[in-house]
């Protein structure tokens, strides 16, 4: 791009001395302006500057604070006086993306940084640092009110104020904030001071180069040690410079106020002339290249200038008060081309965005102040021919007839009287230029005409009813040729074959007695095909007539065809290069093939602009062109044959979406395509109908939770994952594309990985929703497409994380299978011990069977065999008596240890309650008193087995003791259970120790021994009788 300005910058400075160069186009190259103010989001219509990020967004500088846009909708920032994080004021002046895609933003009370850093929870956080003017801090800025900024290769930060130019160094901390220390080159070099920097630019050497208002021009060296100023006072008449720009590495262009642009050459550092007429006299705030080189000028006042480097033609656009796609305002502040070549202007009456992209599509329309421009913009017909020699085209409208002079772009108008009665003069419906060159005209109600230029030459061909050699009817619709030079023409009142050598006429009509006859005399088109058959479309059906032989011929498939056409109309037919009979209806779009009889429908819904088909025409590429009643659509096949469908409105550079049946035509000599409607005449070739190729970026715009906003913009881009609970049931993503040229027709499709299981087309949805989805690790994925279709495959994502319920968790599980081993090693050792413990019992019981029931019945057995050897009668007697009463002690041994066993006697109350009987039946026996107190606060306490009967025994051989051996009167029985220890207390008042038994089995070391086993602990207290102190531990 440099070198051709190189190559052409000589000649622009020649051009401009002599003269010569084109002030202005005439016809500037049609440039839609798409506005947007207050009414569509913004903070206010003055706009002072706009700039984009890494990512793609619109950052838009306003007088009351800074507009993101993403293409759909706005966000605003503002000052907050409770929030140091926001704006330091709302009156932006610049802004600037550096290379580490921060935003510095410029106010008229201080400088401002957008960054990302990490807030108390480790979360991203977008925030604006301020830095604000500190008198008497050297290391702070001075001057609140910023005009310019920029970094230099070294990743200095240069800003320019109202009173001086300062430099900071940037650094950033661990948590994304940063500082800056600012130094004052006005105290350094006092001539840039008390002077407004309005922008700073770097050339290839390290130099700076500074434009002031009021100063001029300065360069700073890179060094920083030299400060020159060149006073261009003798070349230029102001030293009011607003704006930079590089022409090329050497030139550099100088934007003016009241003077232009003028060139400095920083070589021999002298400025030239100015860089083209146009612009003498203008204010230039801005300049910037678009993409295939242009030079734009935003002009404050006088709206915007395009010069074209490589003619030196310069084009001007400014506002039209009734074309409101015209540039809304004529003060321009800033212009600014983004990646797809839109541009965007800055304008004291709202944004402007005019897409800088080749056009598409030719526009010729009616201009009520123009007196060569189309007639009337209801274009109802298109044919190519020629008027005196020069080629050009036919334009039927409203008002008569239209030729379009293409090389002058001025039409020429023809008045064209029916001279009939009820008919609309000037409706030209059809028209058509024969093999000869001669062009007919079909009107509505004035028949046909054979047209000259000359009025007086023209001639009408009208009907009359009793001559059946004349036409069919007054209102024409459609007109065509066959091989023989003989004109078809359809009208409301039947078909007609015209001779033009004869002139005479013939007329088809419906035949009842012919099948393959006319359907209906109401005719709607004709269509003659390769083979030179002539296709009728009428308002009951289709048919097909052989002009060789005037004979109707069958219709192939004609059961398939009149079932699609069942309440439809034939609105318009072709045949493509496939054998394909495509049937345009009032109602979707029908394709036939006429080898396997194959029908084909496609509707709104497959791709088509409308339902409502008024045109059918193919390119030499075999594409389908189809015009509707809102817009036109192309259908092309992909690789693998199917059709692929892409459709244009006037959103594409149409001049409207409304077209009209037949009105249009394909030029056989350049393929061009021309398309009537309801605003004009388009003309376009095929092959320049390109998609823009560059893939949108597209971001994550949004993440919500139960529809509250969670994360978006900054933050949301600089995640790595999201990590959602169990109770997080429904979330959604939001999305965006970035390309800005229609917006409204980007598409997208996402695809959360390990949940869909395949990608999710949505159109031009722009966000997704999930609901209970399973705990696990997704990937959510979502790419976009731009107008044309073009995608960005690769797209963006986020890794999103559902953590699982916590007893779903690993950690909760590992702990639910150890409690369950644990539990499993509990009952089994609970077994285990339940086992030992019966066995012990089991032991015991033997024990006791054995050393008291055993030995009991040794003595009766003993006795027993006493009693035989034949004792005397008072001894038998005595015998008798013993072994009765040891057989009763056995007994209640034998009832001592059944008790001891039954699970019905656990509770602590049973054992009070059998020690009572005991202690009763045994004291009351032996006139001993004796008093019971009992303590129980858990008297259903359930008691081990050997804890109740070893207790048990305990208390008996105290009992029986203190019956039998004490000599004692009374008896003081106590028993407790609290605090996790049974007590049991027997206190007599006998003898004392030495007066009790101490027998093997029945003494106090058998009662020892059984507290030993139940972990207790007795004592024996001798004093004035005998007390029995039994202690054991139990658990409650």
């Amino acid at each position: 791009m440099a070198i051709s300005i190189k190559k052409i910058f000589p000649l622009l400075l020649f051009l401009s001395f002599l003269g010569i160069t084109r002030i202005l186009a005439e016809g500037p190259e049609p440039l839609k302006f798409r506005r947007h103010s207050i009414e569509a989001g913004l903070s206010q219509a003055v706009i002072y500057d706009v700039a984009a990020d890494r990512r793609g967004i619109i950052w838009i500088g306003t007088g009351n604070g800074l507009n993101q846009y993403d293409g759909y909708q706005y966000k605003l920032f503002k000052q907050q006086p409770n929030n140091p994080y926001s704006l330091s004021d709302d009156h932006i002046r610049v802004l600037y993306v550096d290379p580490s895609d921060r935003l510095w933003v410029g106010t008229q009370e201080g400088l401002n940084c957008r960054v990302l850093v990490r807030d108390d929870l480790g979360q991203p956080a977008p925030r604006f640092i301020r830095f604000k003017a500190t008198p008497g801090d050297s290391t702070a800025l001075q001057d609140d009110n910023i005009w310019s900024i920029m970094e230099d290769a070294r990743g200095f930060l240069w800003v320019g104020t109202d009173k001086s130019l300062y430099r900071a160094r940037v650094a950033t901390d661990e948590n994304g904030n940063i500082q800056a220390q600012f130094t004052d080159f006005g105290k350094r070099f006092p001539e840039i001071t008390n002077t407004r920097v309005s922008d700073i630019v770097a050339d290839g050497d390290g130099n700076l180069w500074i434009s002031t208002i009021g100063q001029g021009l300065f360069r700073l060296g890179p060094a920083e040690k030299k400060l020159t100023r060149f006073d261009l006072q003798g070349s230029i008449a102001t030293q009011n410079f607003m704006d930079l720009f590089w022409l090329d590495e050497s030139h550099l262009v100088i934007g003016t106020y009241l003077y232009g642009a003028v060139v400095f050459d920083i070589r021999t550092e002298k400025a030239g002339e100015m860089l083209h007429p146009a612009l003498a006299g203008h204010r230039i705030f801005s300049m910037v290249r678009d993409a295939v080189g242009r030079i734009w000028f935003g002009c404050f006042g006088e709206g915007i200038k395009c010069l074209d480097p490589a003619t030196g033609e310069m084009v001007g656009y400014t506002n039209i008060d009734v074309d409101r796609e015209s540039l809304s305002n004529n003060y321009v502040r800033n212009l600014w081309v983004d990646q797809s070549n839109m541009l965007w202007v800055a304008t004291n009456k709202g944004l402007n965005l005019a897409d800088l992209k080749p056009n598409k599509f030719q526009h010729y329309a009616n201009n009520p102040h123009q007196e060569t421009s189309l007639a009337d913009n209801v274009v109802l017909s298109v044919t190519e021919g020629q008027l005196k020699g020069k080629k050009g085209v036919w334009v039927g409208t409203n008002s008569g007839l239209d030729f379009l002079d293409r090389e002058k772009g001025t039409f020429e108008h023809f008045k064209v009287e029916h001279h009939t009665r009820r008919s609309s003069s000037g409706f030209v419906f059809a028209l058509h230029n024969d093999a000869r060159g001669q062009l007919w005209l079909g009107t509505f109600g004035g028949g046909l005409f054979r047209f000259d230029p000359d009025p007086s030459r023209m001639r009408q061909y009208v009907s009359n009813p009793e001559d059946p050699t004349t036409l069919s009817g007054q209102m024409v619709y459609d007109i065509t040729e066959d091989n023989q030079h003989r004109l078809w023409i359809a009208t409301t009142s039947g078909l007609s074959c015209f001779d033009p050598e004869s002139e005479k006429f013939i007329r088809f009509n419906p035949d009842p007695a012919d099948s393959n006859s006319l359907p209906s005399t109401n005719l709607l088109n004709l269509y003659r095909d390769l083979k030179g058959r002539i296709w009728v479309g009428t308002t009951d059906g289709i048919c097909l007539i052989n002009p060789a032989d005037m004979a109707y011929l069958p219709v192939p498939h004609a059961r398939a065809i009149r079932q699609t056409l069942a309440e439809k109309r034939p609105e318009v037919l072709l045949m493509d290069r496939e054998d394909h009979l495509w049937i345009g209806t009032n109602y979707g779009l029908h394709s036939l093939n006429l080898t396997s009889g194959e029908m084909a429908h496609y509707y709104t819904e497959d791709g088509l602009s409308d339902n409502a088909i008024c045109g059918l025409v193919d390119d030499r590429e075999g594409n389908i062109w189809v015009s509707t009643l809102n817009g036109l659509t192309r259908i092309s096949q992909d690789g693998k044959g199917r059709r692929v469908f892409r459709a244009y409105d006037a959103r594409d550079g149409l001049n409207n979406n409304e077209f009209l049946s037949l009105a249009c035509y394909k030029s056989p000599r350049t393929g061009e395509i021309f398309l009537g409607g309801m605003e004009g005449l388009n003309i376009f070739s095929p092959e320049n109908v390109y998609d823009n190729l560059t893939p949108p970026p597209v971001l994550l715009t949004a993440f919500r939770k139960y529809d509250r906003l969670v994360y978006e913009d900054l933050a949301l881009a600089n995640l790595g994952q999201i990590e959602l609970g169990p109770t997080d049931r429904f979330f959604s993503f939001e999305f965006s594309a970035l390309d800005y040229t229609v917006p409204e027709k980007n598409h997208y499709a996402y695809q959360l990985e390990g949940f869909d299981a395949d990608w999710v087309t949505v159109g031009t949805r722009r966000f997704a929703s999930y609901t209970n989805l399973d705990p696990g690790e997704y990937l959510f994925r979502v790419k976009a497409a731009n107008a044309d279709g073009i995608w960005n495959t690769e797209g963006t994502s986020m890794k999103l994380i559902i953590h699982p319920p916590f007893w779903e968790q690993w950690w909760f599980q590992m702990l639910v299978i150890g409690g369950i081993a644990a539990l499993l090693f509990s009952l089994h050792r609970y077994r285990m011990a339940r086992l030992l413990e019966i066995e012990r019992m089991r032991v015991q019981i033997a024990s006791d069977l054995h050393d008291d029931v055993g030995a009991t019945l040794t003595k009766i057995s003993l006795y027993s065999d006493v009693l035989r050897s034949g004792r005397e009668p008072e001894q038998q007697a005595g015998l008798l008596e013993r072994i009765g009463q040891m057989s009763r002690e056995l007994v209640v041994t034998m009832s001592d240890i059944v008790w001891s066993i039954d699970a019905r006697n656990d509770h602590m109350q049973d054992l009070v309650d059998r020690m009572q009987d005991f202690a009763m039946s045994v004291l009351t026996a032996k006139n001993i008193d004796y008093f019971f107190d009992v303590q129980l606060k858990l008297p259903q306490h359930s008691l081990p087995i050997e804890i109740r009967q070893n207790t048990y025994l305990i208390f008996k051989e105290a009992i029986n003791n203190a019956a039998r051996h004490s000599g004692a009167s009374r008896v003081d029985i106590r028993i407790s259970l609290d605090a996790g220890k049974l007590l049991v207390q027997v206190v007599d008042n006998g003898r004392g120790l030495n007066g009790h038994a101490r027998r093997s089995g029945h003494g106090l070391e058998n009662m020892k021994m059984r507290a030993r086993r139940i972990k207790g602990e007795i004592v024996f207290q001798n004093g004035s009788g005998l007390g029995v102190v039994l202690t054991v531990p139990v658990r409650l």
